[in-house]
């Protein structure tokens, strides 16, 4: 290899080094509401339980990167200060808000974000989860439990 092109790729090298995004964390907090997070991955992660409820939930057609709602959440839900009892789907970019539905937003950044406004936003899949030519993918949902211990 000539030392010309040694010289380009190190330098192109470095420049993508030091203009990556940063790094995803796979935990995190506490903020300023007290909120933390932490990936499945890690030591003392959660657990999850996914639960299929394509064939007894709410099931509805991803038509691509518009918003739509509101859907209701079916109990009162206190996130980041606010209450809210609705929520709205971004499209098929694997997010959705609260307060108000936020469209076009397929490309993920590091949160918080102004891409958002000031729409509360749950975010855990956020890309274009779809390919652009109708691949006919579907979204289901479904409330759980009673009056002291809900979920969506």
């Amino acid at each position: 290899m000539n030392i010309r092109l040694s010289s380009f790729l190190l330098i192109a090298g470095l420049a993508l080094l030091f203009l990556m995004p940063e790094a995803v964390s796979e935990s995190g907090g506490p903020d300023s509401f007290g909120y933390t997070f932490k990936d499945s991955n890690e030591t003392d992660g959660p657990t999850y339980n996914w639960i299929d409820v394509s064939s007894n939930g709410t099931t509805f057609n991803l038509t691509g990167d518009s918003s739509s709602g509101p859907y209701d959440i079916g109990f009162d839900f206190f996130f980041y200060g606010l209450w809210y009892n609705q929520w709205w789907l971004g499209g098929d970019n694997g997010y959705i808000t609260f307060g108000g539905g936020v469209s076009n937003s397929w490309t993920p950044h590091s949160l918080p974000t102004a891409q958002f406004g000031d729409r509360a936003t749950i975010a855990p899949f956020w890309n274009d989860l779809r390919s652009c030519t109708g691949d006919n993918s579907t979204l289901s949902y479904k409330n759980f439990g009673n009056d002291d211990n809900q979920s969506l």
